[in-house]
C-alpha cells in the first residue's frame, strides 16, 4: 500500500505539471479564441479597446490557472521525490 501511495503521489505531480505546462504554452492562444468566442456571443460588434482588455482578461486568467497547476505540481513532485529517494 506504501509503494501504491508514493508511485500514485509522483504519477499525480506528473500529470499536475504537465497539464499546467501545456495551459501555459497555450494560453495565449486559448485568449484569443476565448475573446473571440465571446466576440460571437455579444453579437459580433466591439469596440478594439474593449475586444483588447477582454482578450488580455482571457490572457491572464489562463496564465494564472496554467502558473498554479505547474507549481502545485512541481511542488507535490519535489516532495513525492524527495520520500522516494528517502525510503531508499
Amino acid at each position: 500500500m506504501e509503494i501504491i501511495k508514493r508511485y500514485g503521489i509522483l504519477i499525480l505531480s506528473t500529470i499536475l505539471t504537465i497539464a499546467g505546462y501545456f495551459k501555459l504554452k497555450t494560453s495565449v492562444s486559448g485568449g484569443v479564441e476565448g475573446a473571440n468566442n465571446y466576440l460571437a456571443t455579444t453579437g459580433g460588434t466591439m469596440d478594439s479597446v474593449q475586444f483588447n482588455m477582454i482578450q488580455q482578461g482571457y490572457i491572464a486568467t489562463n496564465i494564472v490557472i496554467g502558473g498554479a497547476l505547474l507549481v502545485i505540481g512541481l511542488g507535490f513532485l519535489c516532495f513525492s521525490v524527495y520520500h522516494i529517494l528517502k525510503g531508499i
